[in-house]
Parts: structure tokens; C-alpha cells; sequence
């Protein structure tokens, strides 16, 4: 439901919560237990049309309720009131039985089974327009059946928010949370870069552009890098370790968070960029055990050991744990 719609239905049942109790002349333990049945519905469409996926367990507490009055307004009749006649002012015990039958055990059913929020965790927006990053989250999700599109692929721009998080995590929910928001689909974000233990974890969240300078995104990494060289000039190997760090946030369109998960891939800051096959800091980061730097290896070995790669599969895990198991 469109949050216009909700804020034009919502004074209605406020008015209504407020106005059936003073519409009842006379309190009888029969109209009381009515009442706090009626109120319960009143109140359960109020939070459900707001947010069902987020208060699914008041949702389920108000519901419960529900039943409940209508249980005793069944016995009370029982023993109060006629079962077949009854009028206005004394309803019949059919009456109380065909309120429970009506409301009562699907307030109960809701109840026991939660309030279901139907989302497409098969097919994700993943909130990019790196083509590198969506290749190399994609090649790890599709391999789970899980479809995913960047943002090149919506009919219209959205505007980017503000990334103004002190950590990764903290940013990857922000955009997730946003993207999801703005399109209504599930949406998957990261936040990536280069922690350099030199330099007290910086570039850090500002790897992105470090250098501050290019047009491009082929310019800004030149500039990063050839800052983040001139920086480490007279930094000794042994202190040159770093690691890329990757934090990934999957949003649904209410804003929940559904899944968290982080990856890092260590190395040592080399000299001089080395390699093609990489973006941003890659030619950069030399891993020992393979006597090269992240932008040397093929794709394939990237996705097996890199920081986005490691946070892509244990997304992945995630995923498939929310899909239920007969989709």
C-alpha cells in the first residue's frame, strides 16, 4: 500500500477505535469481551496496512487476542443468552458462535502462521552500475539461481543517497535500504575498499575517491592509486599489509534489513601497479602465496579468494535460508 492511501485510511480507524466504545449504552461482560475483539481488528489493520513484515509478531499477539475474546464471548453466551432468539441489545449464542467462526479462527490461523510478505528473493536488484562488480557478484549468485540486475538495467535513474556512514556496513545498508525503497524490489548493496594497516585503515570508506581528482572512473583509479603510492613511498614491505574489505546489506522495499554478511582478501601493497585483469585498487594488492596482485588472476580465481567474491557466497547462504523450500 502507497503511503498516501495508508495515511488517508489510517484516521478513519483511529476514529473508529475511539468511537465504538462510546457507542455501547450498557457494558456487559458479553459486549466487553465484543469490544476488545473489535478493537483488536481495528488496531491489527492499522499496523498491518503501515508495515505487516516489520510488527509480524504484534500483528500475531493482537490476533491471538482477537480469538481469544471471541472464545469468551461464546461461553458467556452460553450461559446468558438464548441460543437460536436473540435481539439487538441480547444477542443469540448462534450469534457469538458465528462471530467466532467468522473472525475468531482466522485471527487464530494468522496467529499461528504469521502474516506471509511475498518477496522475490530469486531475482534481486543489486545496486551498482560497475559492470565489474555486477559481473563478479553475478557469476556467485546465478550459481545459486539467484537472477541479478544493476542499476543500468530500471527505466529510470535514481538519485544516489548520501554515503556519509563511518564504516562499510553502514553504508551498504544505506543504499540497500534506499534502492529498495525507491523501486520496490529487493535490493542488494555493498560497500567495498582498501584498509591499509600504514595508514591506520585509511583509504577505508573513502577509497572510492581517495585521490579526490578524474573525471572517469578509469582516472580516479589511476589517481587513487598514485596517491596511495606516494603515501607508502618510504613504508618499509613488511609494513605495506592491507586488506580489501567488502560489507553487503540486503534490503526489502518496507526498509528491513534481511541479510548482512562481510569479506576481506589480505595482501601487501606493492611498489607499482602489476596486472589487467582487475579495477580500483587490484594492481595493487600482492598476494604472497601466488607471487602476484589481485589484477593478475582470472576472474575465476578472483570470485574463489577476493573480499567481494567471500561476502557474495555467504550472501548467497543467506539468501537460499529466506527462499522457502518449496520455491
Amino acid at each position: 500500500m502507497s503511503r498516501g492511501l495508508y495515511w488517508i485510511l489510517a484516521p478513519v480507524l483511529v476514529i473508529c477505535l475511539i468511537a465504538f466504545p462510546l457507542l455501547i449504552p450498557a457494558w456487559t461482560p458479553a459486549r466487553i469481551v465484543v469490544m476488545i475483539g473489535l478493537e483488536g481488528f481495528c488496531l491489527g489493520l492499522l499496523i498491518g496496512l503501515y508495515d505487516v513484515s516489520r510488527f509480524q509478531w504484534i500483528l500475531r499477539s493482537v490476533c491471538a487476542m482477537v480469538f481469544v475474546a471471541y472464545v469468551s464471548y461464546v461461553v458467556i453466551m452460553t450461559f446468558t443468552g438464548a441460543f437460536w432468539a436473540g435481539s439487538r441489545s441480547r444477542p443469540s449464542v448462534l450469534s457469538a458462535i458465528g462471530g467466532l467462526v467468522v473472525i475468531g479462527i482466522p485471527a487464530l490461523t494468522l496467529a499461528i502462521r504469521g502474516f506471509g510478505v511475498r518477496t522475490n528473493l530469486r531475482f534481486i536488484l543489486f545496486a551498482t552500475s560497475n559492470p565489474h562488480k555486477l559481473d563478479e557478484v553475478s557469476a556467485i549468485l546465478v550459481s545459486h539461481q539467484i537472477e541479478v540486475a544493476g542499476l543500468d538495467s530500471l527505466d529510470e535513474g535514481i538519485p544516489e543517497p548520501e554515503e556519509d556512514g563511518d564504516t562499510f556496513e553502514a553504508n551498504a545498508r544505506i543504499k540497500a535500504i534506499a534502492y529498495a525503497e525507491a523501486t520496490g524490489m529487493i535490493c542488494l548493496a555493498d560497500d567495498s575498499g582498501l584498509a591499509v594497516d600504514a595508514l591506520g585503515g585509511r583509504p577505508g570508506v573513502h577509497s572510492a575517491r581517495f585521490a579526490g581528482v578524474g573525471a572517469t572512473r578509469a582516472e580516479r583509479d589511476a589517481a587513487n592509486n598514485a596517491k596511495l603510492l606516494r603515501e607508502l613511498k618510504n613504508v618499509p614491505p613488511d609494513r605495506r599489509t592491507a586488506r580489501f574489505v567488502c560489507a553487503m546489506c540486503l534490503a526489502d522495499p518496507q526498509g528491513n534489513v534481511l541479510a548482512e554478511t562481510r569479506g576481506e582478501f589480505p595482501g601487501i601493497i606493492t611498489d607499482q601497479p602489476r596486472g589487467t585483469n582487475g579495477f580500483g585498487y587490484d594492481p595493487l594488492l600482492y598476494l604472497p602465496d601466488r607471487n602476484c596482485t589481485s589484477a593478475e588472476l582470472s576472474p575465476a580465481e578472483k570470485n574463489a579468494r577476493s573480499h567481494r567474491g567471500a561476502a557474495a557466497r555467504h550472501m548467497a547462504e543467506q539468501i537460499l535460508r529466506l527462499i522457502p523450500s518449496s520455491s
